[in-house]
This record gives structure tokens, sequence and C-alpha cells, in this order.
């Protein structure tokens, strides 16, 4: 049976990034590489919404989705704010500096 070496990576607080190393048997998923990594069990905040928040390369994939030999896996926070809310309100600031 043949092997896959993935990484995990998983930032769950600002500053703090997660990354784990895994050997998982040929045929493995996103799923079975997230619950093999104990993730979910050191950050408890990604256990709700883990299977919406999976990335391979910074593309959104569903959890049944196989795995390939060097895969970067990325599981997301979701989002506290509206990155286009953001940026309009640093332009309304920057305008009224002027």
């Amino acid at each position: 049976m043949t092997e896959l070496r993935i990484e995990l990576v998983c930032a769950p607080a600002p500053g703090v990034i997660d990354r784990v190393s895994l050997v998982l048997p040929e045929g493995a998923t996103v799923r079975d590489a997230v619950l093999r990594s104990g993730v979910l069990e050191r950050h408890p905040a990604l256990q709700r919404d883990w299977e919406r928040a999976c990335s391979l390369y910074g593309r959104l994939v569903p959890p049944e989705t196989p795995l390939a030999e060097g895969d970067r896996l990325e599981l997301t926070r979701a989002l506290i704010a509206d990155p286009k809310a953001v940026r309009r309100r640093r332009a309304r600031t920057s305008r009224n500096k002027n």
C-alpha cells in the first residue's frame, strides 16, 4: 500500500499557526487528514465549522476530496469583518484626513 505525505495548516487565532505533517494511506480524504491530525482536539473552536473551511492550495474543497502526495491542506477561520466594508471605511478615513 502506498502512503501519502501531506501538510495540514490552520490558523485558529490571529498570530497562531498550527502545522502538522501527516503520512496517510493512499486514497485518504480531507476528512481523514483533519481527523487524524488532532487539530480539532487542540483547537475546539474549529470543530463546529471545519467541514466548510477546508482548502487545498487556497481552493475550497469538500471533506470527501481525495488527497494526493504533497498536498497542502488548509483550515481557514471565518471572517470577522467583510473585507469590502473594511476597505470602504479605510478609504473614507484617508479622504477625511486630506
